[in-house]
């Protein structure tokens, strides 16, 4: 694998690799660079050829103060989420105000439950076909970059110390009905962010940890 130069990207030639001393130096700019820094420059040469030319349904914006990168959950399961919860909330509120009218208490109760689930799975369903993932950097570095994840203006924004993350990792949940879940997890000191996965496809996906782990080690060079 060839092993790059972060300063002047000219390659590193082997000759100037010391394994055992975790150091190497480039002839071209005379620099020293710790080795384990740059074995994953592969990885770095994708993200920054993904940011230059990202998947569909990804923008990337920058102005003089901050890079913008916006993953959008539009996806072909939203369209299937959104029939089965028309289903499912028709059922659940016919069935409600049967039992309302008929004034039984127990079965009006029951079905109380199916309608706070019906809310929750609408919630769903608008992040899965206007949902976002956002990444901001700041430039200018006078405001802390940050992760949002929500619907519009509507959902959780998480502040990111690049330098102060522990491990990326992708992560599945198994849930007692037999589905699972998959979820990016950033540990951060004694904080944990989880971004879903679930209404991503596999480009996309790729983006994400690939730019996340971008920024990790941009920011641990520095």
């Amino acid at each position: 694998m060839k092993i790059y130069c972060p300063k002047c990207n000219s390659t590193i030639e082997n000759i100037n690799i010391n394994v055992q001393e975790n150091v190497c130096v480039c002839s071209k700019c005379n620099e020293a660079f710790k080795l384990s820094e740059l074995t994953d420059q592969d990885n770095i040469n994708e993200a920054e050829y993904l940011l230059r030319n990202p998947p569909k349904g990804i923008l990337i914006s920058k102005t003089n103060d901050h890079i913008k990168i916006k993953i959008t959950t539009r996806s072909i399961g939203g369209v299937f989420l959104t029939v089965f919860s028309l289903f499912f909330s028709g059922i659940s509120f016919l069935g409600f105000f049967h039992f309302v009218m008929t004034k039984t208490i127990i079965p009006s109760l029951f079905m109380l439950m199916f309608v706070v689930f019906s809310i929750i799975l609408w919630g769903k369903v608008f992040f899965s076909i206007f949902g976002k993932v956002e990444i901001i950097i700041n430039i200018n570095k006078i405001i802390q970059d940050y992760i949002f994840i929500g619907t519009g203006i509507i959902g959780r924004k998480h502040n990111i110390n690049w330098s102060k993350i522990n491990s990326i990792y992708e992560h599945t949940t198994h849930n007692s009905e037999g589905t699972s879940s998959k979820e990016i997890y950033i540990s951060i000191e004694n904080k944990l962010i989880k971004i879903p996965l679930s209404y991503f496809n596999e480009n996309k996906k790729r983006f994400l940890f690939r730019v996340l782990e971008y920024y990790k080690q941009k920011n641990s060079m520095n």
